[in-house]
């Protein structure tokens, strides 16, 4: 169930953005019937509301997680992100970020998550920023171990990108919900220190890289991956 309805939202959310863009790029012939994109745009904005809106499957997410947090401590597993490459790391710490904001909030007297949409919201955001990254990062591994690395330079790149913008969000998202929830402040230094102290990789230049990934799709004319 939470696998539908992270799917559910970021699919919706990311053809809104996607078509949104398009007609940006169209500008006013974006509003004519003529062109293919007005049909789009209008059909785009039923799919947040279609099939549960949202925000209830956002709810419904957070709530799940909560009610989860029991196992998801159980299977903890420490590993040394030191010693794992790039992206791994950032999924690694992701989701222990994602972790210790349940954590939090699991213990916080006070908040009900069904009555905090803020909390909720946020939760259920950062839990889709790990599935995205680690979907990629699995499916980018799996065919660069079939086609070789050569062959999927594309694929690597755009996972490159996904899992770092990833933990930047996973990372933004936390110190909110952190900062909310705990209301004794030397405990609130204490834990974004911690945040601040994780072994997180060199941010690089995601300039050059989008551009490098924007090149290889308008040279072949398509969708490539």
């Amino acid at each position: 169930a939470i696998e539908c309805a992270l799917n559910k939202v970021n699919a919706s959310e990311t053809l809104a953005y996607i078509v949104d863009e398009a007609v940006q790029i169209h500008g006013g012939y974006g509003y004519m019937q003529e062109y293919e994109v007005e049909r789009l745009y209008r059909d785009a904005r039923i799919s947040r509301i279609f099939e549960g809106t949202n925000e209830i499957n956002r709810l419904t997410v957070a709530t799940m997680l909560l009610k989860q947090i029991e196992q998801i401590e159980d299977a903890e597993v420490e590993i040394d992100v030191a010693n794992v490459e790039r992206n791994h790391r950032y999924i690694l710490l992701a989701k222990k970020l994602l972790k210790q904001s349940l954590k939090t909030l699991s213990k916080t007297p006070g908040i009900k998550i069904e009555q905090e949409q803020e909390y909720s919201r946020v939760l259920s955001n950062m839990l889709t920023d790990v599935y995205v990254m680690e979907s990629a990062f699995l499916r980018t591994r799996k065919a660069v171990s079939k086609n070789g690395e050569e062959k999927e330079r594309t694929k690597q790149m755009i996972t490159g990108v996904i899992c770092e913008e990833g933990y930047r969000k996973v990372e933004e998202a936390a110190i909110s919900i952190l900062s909310a929830a705990v209301t004794e402040e030397q405990n609130r230094q204490e834990i974004l220190a911690e945040i601040r102290q994780l072994l997180v990789p060199l941010y690089s230049n995601l300039f050059t890289k989008k551009r490098d990934i924007a090149k290889v799709i308008i040279n072949r004319g398509n969708y490539i991956v």
